[in-house]
């Protein structure tokens, strides 16, 4: 799975390669960071509309993690607390 940050700049990849997140230079395709959050597939991947720093994914692990992704660092992770996972995500204006 890939997605393009908002303005562009990154290109975020998951899948193919463990449970890792990888950033990429959107203009030279190198991988700039590596991100572990996950502990099962990573299946979903939104970038934020507005701030094209920011991204959520979410894995089987049912963890939603927030991702800086000029600083390559998790702003927030979720704990599952449950056994649902989630299958879909989107950001709203009035979340934000």
């Amino acid at each position: 799975m890939a997605r393009w940050s908002a303005d562009g700049r990154f290109g975020v990849v998951a899948g193919g390669n463990g449970f890792m997140i990888q950033v990429l230079d959107g203009r030279s395709g190198r991988c700039v960071h590596t991100i572990d959050v996950h502990q099962n597939s990573v299946y979903n991947l939104v970038c934020h509309a507005v701030n094209p720093r920011i991204i959520i994914s979410g894995g089987y692990d049912g963890k939603l993690a927030l991702i800086d992704l000029i600083s390559g660092s998790v702003i927030s992770c979720t704990t599952p607390t449950h056994t649902h996972t989630f299958t879909e995500g989107l950001y709203s204006h009035l979340s934000c």
